[in-house]
C-alpha cells in the first residue's frame, strides 16, 4: 500500500465537516487526529474484516497488505482511546458537550454529541494536539482560528477564575497570589476567554487579582486548605 496515497485519502474533507455543528464525540476525536471517520470505518475496518474468515482470525489475502492495515488500525485505535480518556477526564470543565452536562466521566461515550468547533479548540488549544502532527492541514487550523472568543459575564469569568485558583492551590499551597493570577491570565488567553463587557475585552491581571482578593477569598481559601491537610 502506498503510504502517500493513504495519507491523502485519510484526511477529512473539511469543507463538508465544517458545515456541521453537532456530531458524535467519536467522529470529533477522529477529526482531531486528522482522520476522516468515514474513511476509517469504510476503508480500514472493512479491509481488516475482509482479510479474515468469518470463523477465525487468519489472513485470507496478501500478508503484506494485511500488515499495513493492521498497523494503521492499531495506531489509530490506540490514539483514539487515549483521546477519549482525556476528553472524559476534562468534561466537567468544558462546554463542548451538547445537551445536559454529564456528572461523571463514565457518562461520556462514543455516541455523546459535541459542538465540533468547541471540541477542536479543546483538542488543539487546551491539549496542544495541533503541534504534535505536521500533517494537519491548514483547513483544520482554520477551524479553530475561526472560533470567536468566549465572551463571559463578569460573574461567570470570576467563577471560573476561582475554580482555576482552587485547582492551583490544591497542587501547591505555597504558590503566591501573584503567580496564580498570572497563570489564570495565561489560561484565559489560551482559551480565548474574554469579558462580555464592551463587546469582548481581554480580562486584565488587575481584574483577576481583584476578583480573587475581594472579600478575602484567596486568603481564606489558602487558610482553609492548610488547616485541612
Amino acid at each position: 500500500m502506498n503510504i502517500e496515497i493513504w495519507i491523502q485519502s485519510r484526511q477529512p474533507k473539511w469543507r463538508e465537516w465544517q458545515k456541521l455543528d453537532a456530531i458524535p464525540i467519536k467522529d470529533a476525536i477522529f477529526l482531531s487526529m486528522d482522520v476522516c471517520p468515514r474513511w476509517y470505518e469504510e476503508v480500514v475496518l472493512t479491509a481488516i474484516s475482509n482479510f479474515f474468515d468469518s470463523s477465525e482470525y487468519r489472513p485470507t489475502n496478501a500478508d503484506d497488505q494485511y500488515d499495513d492495515y493492521k498497523h494503521i488500525y492499531e495506531v489509530i485505535e490506540h490514539e483514539f482511546q487515549e483521546r477519549l480518556r482525556i476528553a472524559q477526564s476534562w468534561v466537567a470543565k468544558q462546554n463542548w458537550v451538547i445537551g445536559s452536562k454529564p456528572n461523571t466521566p463514565d457518562e461520556i461515550g462514543p455516541t455523546t454529541y459535541v459542538d465540533l468547533k468547541e471540541f477542536l479548540r479543546f483538542s488543539f488549544v487546551t491539549m496542544g494536539y495541533e503541534n504534535q502532527c505536521d500533517s494537519i492541514p491548514l483547513a483544520i487550523k482554520g477551524a479553530t482560528e475561526s472560533i470567536a472568543p468566549l465572551l463571559l459575564s463578569s460573574a461567570e469569568w470570576k467563577r471560573r477564575a476561582k475554580i482555576r485558583a482552587d485547582e492551583l492551590l490544591e497542587q501547591n499551597q505555597n504558590t503566591s497570589q501573584d503567580e496564580i493570577v498570572e497563570q489564570i491570565f495565561e489560561y484565559f488567553k489560551k482559551e480565548r476567554i474574554c469579558t462580555s463587557y464592551a463587546g469582548g475585552k481581554e480580562i486584565s491581571l488587575a481584574s483577576i487579582k481583584d476578583a480573587l482578593s475581594k472579600g478575602g477569598w484567596f486568603t481564606g481559601k489558602r487558610h482553609k486548605l492548610r488547616n485541612t491537610k
